[in-house]
C-alpha cells in the first residue's frame, strides 16, 4: 500500500515537492533532523510537526506539534500525539503548507499519476537547456504552464526576505578579430579619369543676365526630425497610446519614451508581484485559504519564478498562462483591493472578540465566593486578583497558541467579510472565487 504525499499549497520560493511511501514511517517538520524538512522561516512549524506512520495495515497521521495539525480544514486540531487513519485524498495543514495523500492499493492502478517531476528539475541545467519549451513544437510543448518552473535553482527561504537571481549563463560572441587569419582585400581600383572635355564649336553664347538675388531663407525649426505617421517609431507609439486609451501625438524621440515605459513597467510589475506576496504572506499567517495552481488560467503575476518571468508572460513572449496582460493585472489589483477591504474589517471584529473575553461579567464570574464579600475593600480585592489571573493567562496563550485566541477569530472575520465585499462588488466576486 503505497502513500503519496504531495504539497499543494507552500510558501512563496519553495519548490513544491513529492513523498512516495511504501512502509515505515516519516517525520514530518521544520528541523534538519526530520524525514522531510519543510522550509518554515516564520517558525510556524514545530521541530517534529507530525508523524506519518504505516500501522495496523493503514496510514496514519499523528500530531506531534505546538501549534496544531489539521486535517480537511478542519476548524479542531488532531489531537496530540494520537493516530488518526488517513484516507485517499485528505489534505494536511500544517501552518502554510497543504499536503494531499493519496493511497494505491496493492495490485492496482494508482488513482492519480504522482505529482509530475518536472516541479522538481535539475538544478543546475546545461547552457544549452530550453527552459520554457520555445523551441518545442506547440503540439509538443508540455500540458503544464509551470513546467518552465522545472530548471529553476530551489529557493529554501521565505519570499518575503530572498531576492535571489540565478546568474545567467554567458555566451561567447564571435571575437571582434574573427578575420586575422583570412588574406587582406584586394586594393581598391584607382578610379577612371573622367574624359576632358571637347572645345566647344559654335561660337561664344552671350554672357547670362544676372538674375535677382534670392531672398535668404531663413533657418527654419528641426522639423524633419519629429518623426511621421508613417515611421515604425511612431506607429509603435500610435499603438501603445490607443491600447492606453489615450490621443497624442507622438513625442520627438518615441523610442527614448517607449524605453522609459518599459523601465516603468518593469518597476510596475515588481511592486505589484511583491504585494501579491506579502498578501500571501499575512494569508499563509492566519490560516486562510490561498490561491491554488491550476492546470490552465494562472495569473503570472501571483505563479511566477521572478519579475522576469512574469513579464514575458504578460508580454506573450514567454510561457504561455491563459491569461491575456490586461486580465491579469486587474485581476490582481482586485485581489489587493480585496484584501485591504477584508483585513481592516476582520482586524475589528478580532479585537472585539479579544475584548469580550475581558469585559467583568466574566472576571466576577472567575473569582470564588469568599465570607467576606460584605465588606467591599476585600470583594474588590478579589475581582482584581481574578483579572490579573485572566490577564496572565491570556497572555500566555497568545504567545503559546496564537490561532486559538486571536488568530482563528482573524479567520473567520476575514472570510466572511470577503464574502460581503465580493457580493457588494460582483466584478469581484470572479477574481476571489479561489481566493
Amino acid at each position: 500500500m503505497t502513500l503519496t504525499l504531495a504539497i499543494l499549497r507552500c510558501p512563496d520560493g519553495v519548490p513544491p515537492e513529492t513523498r512516495r511511501l511504501s512502509g515505515g514511517s516519516l517525520s514530518i517538520g521544520r528541523s534538519p533532523t526530520a524525514g522531510w524538512v519543510l522550509p518554515d522561516p516564520d517558525r510556524v512549524l514545530s521541530k517534529q510537526h507530525c508523524v506519518v506512520s504505516f500501522e495496523g495495515n493503514a496510514w496514519h497521521v499523528t500530531d506531534t506539534s505546538a501549534n496544531g495539525t489539521f486535517v480537511n480544514h478542519e476548524l479542531v486540531r488532531l489531537p496530540p500525539d494520537e493516530p488518526r487513519q488517513l484516507r485517499s485524498g485528505d489534505r494536511l495543514l500544517l501552518g502554510s503548507y497543504e499536503i494531499e495523500a493519496a493511497i494505491e492499493q496493492p495490485g492496482a492502478a494508482p488513482s492519480r499519476a504522482a505529482v509530475e517531476d518536472r516541479l522538481v528539475g535539475d538544478p543546475f541545467p546545461s547552457i544549452d537547456a530550453d527552459y520554457l519549451g520555445i523551441a518545442l513544437p506547440l503540439n509538443d510543448r508540455p500540458a503544464d504552464p509551470l513546467a518552465g518552473f522545472a530548471r529553476t535553482t530551489p529557493d529554501h527561504v521565505s519570499a518575503l526576505a530572498q531576492n535571489f537571481r540565478p546568474p545567467r549563463p554567458v555566451v561567447e560572441v564571435l571575437p571582434a578579430d574573427w578575420d586575422l587569419d583570412l588574406p587582406p582585400p584586394p586594393p581598391l581600383a584607382a578610379p577612371t579619369p573622367e574624359p576632358a572635355a571637347l572645345p566647344p564649336e559654335l561660337p561664344t553664347p552671350e554672357p547670362p543676365k544676372p538674375e535677382p538675388p534670392k531672398p535668404e531663407l531663413r533657418a527654419q525649426p528641426a522639423i524633419q526630425s519629429l518623426p511621421t505617421a508613417g515611421t515604425p517609431e511612431a506607429r509603435a507609439f500610435a499603438a501603445f497610446a490607443a491600447g492606453a486609451g489615450i490621443e497624442t501625438p507622438p513625442p520627438a524621440d518615441p523610442l527614448e519614451t517607449l524605453a522609459s515605459l518599459g523601465a516603468a513597467f518593469r518597476a510596475f510589475v515588481g511592486g505589484l508581484r511583491q504585494a501579491m506576496i506579502a498578501r500571501a504572506a499575512v494569508k499563509g499567517e492566519f490560516r486562510i485559504d490561498q490561491t491554488m495552481i491550476q492546470a490552465v488560467g494562472n495569473n503570472p503575476l501571483k505563479f511566477s519564478a521572478d519579475d522576469e518571468d512574469a513579464m514575458t508572460a504578460l508580454l506573450g513572449v514567454g510561457r504561455r498562462t491563459g491569461m491575456t496582460a490586461e486580465q491579469a493585472v486587474a485581476e490582481a489589483m482586485r485581489d489587493i483591493r480585496l484584501h485591504e477591504l477584508a483585513m481592516a474589517a476582520a482586524m475589528q471584529q478580532a479585537v472585539r472578540d479579544l475584548l469580550a473575553s475581558l469585559e467583568p461579567s466574566r472576571i466576577e464570574g472567575r473569582a470564588p465566593a469568599d465570607a467576606l464579600d460584605f465588606l467591599p475593600w476585600r470583594r474588590a480585592a478579589r475581582q482584581w486578583r481574578a483579572y490579573q489571573d485572566l490577564h496572565h493567562t491570556t497572555t500566555r496563550a497568545l504567545a503559546d497558541d496564537f490561532d486559538t485566541v486571536f488568530g482563528l477569530s482573524f479567520m473567520r472575520a476575514y472570510e466572511r467579510a470577503l464574502s460581503e465585499v465580493s457580493a457588494d462588488r460582483p466584478d469581484a466576486a470572479a477574481g476571489e472565487r479561489d481566493r
